[in-house]
């Protein structure tokens, strides 16, 4: 997650000697720009405690969230042969991602920091990643274009497929 920062809306602005430059090219900045405003689209439907998440205000942290479940992802395939991972054990991980998150707050905090808070609230740090994951979908045979498994889907970089 921490390190995923470094490529996100704010963190992609600075170089390896973190001086503030476009050190992209053209074509690369203008499909990442296309990428992110998926991503804040899809976090701007997201409501709780009847207060809408602010995609933009979201944004570098459901970057890093999705960059580091796919990180974790790639490092746990590494663990098995040809990394390809046991079904049972990639579900087990999309499940302990989930429990990071689980909470339950008082409407009235819950409001507050999906207005306030730069990091989206627990359940969409989950939902909102996992959903666009196309390795959990597998892991838990999502039908495509269910609400876990949308067709479209939102992303930086490819699934693991494993």
């Amino acid at each position: 997650h921490e390190m995923t920062h470094g490529f996100d809306n704010l963190g992609s602005k600075y170089n390896e000697d973190s001086a503030r430059e476009a050190w992209w090219s053209a074509e690369v900045t203008t499909n990442y720009q296309h990428k992110i405003a998926c991503i804040q689209h899809l976090y701007d439907g997201f409501s709780i405690a009847g207060a809408r998440v602010d995609g933009r205000q979201t944004l570098g942290e459901a970057i890093a969230d999705a960059g580091g479940v796919q990180t974790a992802r790639r490092a746990l395939a590494a663990l098995h042969p040809h990394h390809a991972i046991p079904l049972n054990a990639s579900r087990l991980f999309f499940v302990a991602f989930g429990q990071m998150w689980c909470s339950k707050g008082h409407p009235g905090a819950e409001a507050q920091a999906a207005a306030e808070d730069r990091h989206p609230p627990g359940a969409f740090r989950t939902n909102g990643v996992v959903s666009q994951n196309g390795d959990f979908a597998a892991a838990f045979e999502c039908a495509s274009g269910a609400p876990m498994n949308p067709l479209h889907k939102c992303t930086l970089w490819p699934d693991t497929g494993t």
